[in-house]
């Protein structure tokens, strides 16, 4: 079973990000990704939804907006309230 590889443009496109941005992501280490030869870069599209599910997931949190738009983490367990309330 073959599967489709994306270009860093490809990515780029369905993230809605830069190239530029794409290639800082990989090159972190935070991208899945892989070289083909000195000057071709490629993802498997598998393992970009799997990177997005994954950072999708991670990333639910919730927040409260205070004053002056700083926002502030609130977990389940705890009704956090703005230091500006009162």
């Amino acid at each position: 079973m073959s599967e489709f590889l994306m270009t860093t443009r490809d990515v780029a496109n369905m993230l809605g990000l830069s190239s530029e941005a794409v290639l800082r992501r990989w090159r972190s280490g935070e991208l899945p990704g892989f070289r083909l030869s000195t000057k071709a870069l490629r993802f498997r599209e598998s393992e970009v939804l799997d990177w997005v599910e994954a950072r999708r997931e991670g990333h639910r949190r919730r927040f409260r907006i205070c004053r002056g738009g700083r926002r502030l983490q609130v977990t389940d367990s705890s009704r956090r309230r703005c230091p500006d309330a009162r």
